[in-house]
């Protein structure tokens, strides 16, 4: 996730940072470096804002980095408003190095690994949720309006959009529902919402498919290669799409041919082409009809 995590986000996975956080803290003034490392890249942002706001973890993060407020060499600082000179505040040295990744580490940090799971997994119950981001924007008062049903559609947005649209939802509702007493304004909000959070999900999952990061691994880059190892690979998948159309999906050739986008005396071709080839071995058997 490129975008930063909203201040929502942080808060609600605050509490088992924090728990996590004193096994880091430990090794770091222990005099161990500690590198963090994240399953997706969202949790990794939600990590760097939660670690800005704790200065000690913090200063050992932002270590190597150069500062603004340096000391002069003799150890003392010019007041420009007093025009006096006052002892520069002694620091202690910080040896330990804090360090966040995606995914594993990379080598020679010399450092202690810390894994955290995916973001969903350090998320509390919807039920929680509601509730916390409700007390953060003092809309307490409203709970009430969060009935089964709605909790079903919630529960469905946070599995397919994500907690930012989860959070947007609960507000919503919070307005509808709880402010306004619109019960339908809230339960056709949250179906809208549903809808377009489906409509990115599978988006999302056919450009994994279309443009997956190793082509090898996706489903269709294994029956590519499967394809590649054969004599004739053009042939046997022209001929094995106009048999699974046909024989697996048991349609007529008018069917088949309308679904394929070829004339009928093409599919008739291609299926004369699947029986000399034996195509059918590639399939769970299937009842051939005419």
């Amino acid at each position: 996730m490129n975008k930063q995590p909203s201040q929502n986000l942080i808060y609600i996975v605050q509490r088992r940072l924090e728990n996590e956080s004193q096994r880091w803290t430990y090794a770091l003034k222990s005099g161990f470096n500690v590198a963090i490392a994240c399953e997706d890249r969202e949790l990794l942002t939600v990590v760097e804002g939660f670690i800005d706001r704790h200065p000690i973890l913090k200063r050992h993060r932002l270590l190597s980095k150069p500062t603004d407020d340096s000391v002069p060499p003799n150890g003392l600082e010019q007041s420009n408003e007093l025009h006096e000179i006052v002892p520069a505040p002694l620091q202690p040295e910080v040896v330990a190095q804090l360090t966040v990744h995606w995914r594993e580490p990379r080598p020679g940090l010399a450092a202690v690994h810390f894994h955290l799971p995916a973001l969903r997994d350090l998320l509390p119950a919807p039920s929680t949720m509601i509730l916390q981001i409700l007390e953060s924007t003092q809309l307490e008062k409203y709970i009430d309006s969060f009935d089964g049903k709605k909790m079903t559609q919630l529960k469905r947005i946070l599995e397919l959009g994500g907690p930012e649209y989860f959070f947007d939802a609960v507000i919503q509702i919070a307005y509808l529902a709880g402010f306004q007493g619109n019960d339908l304004a809230a339960f056709q909000t949250l179906e809208k919402r549903l809808l377009q959070c489906e409509s990115s999900k599978q988006k999302n999952d056919l450009q994994g498919v279309l443009q997956p990061s190793d082509p090898h691994s996706s489903a269709m880059g294994q029956i590519f290669e499967r394809l590649l190892s054969l004599p004739d690979p053009h042939d046997v998948l022209k001929a094995s799409l106009a048999y699974y159309v046909f024989h697996g999906r048991k349609l007529t050739q008018a069917e088949a041919s309308k679904i394929l986008k070829i004339s009928r005396s093409t599919l008739q071709s291609h299926l004369q082409l699947a029986e000399q080839l034996n195509v059918a071995e590639y399939f769970n058997p299937v009842a051939s009809h005419a």
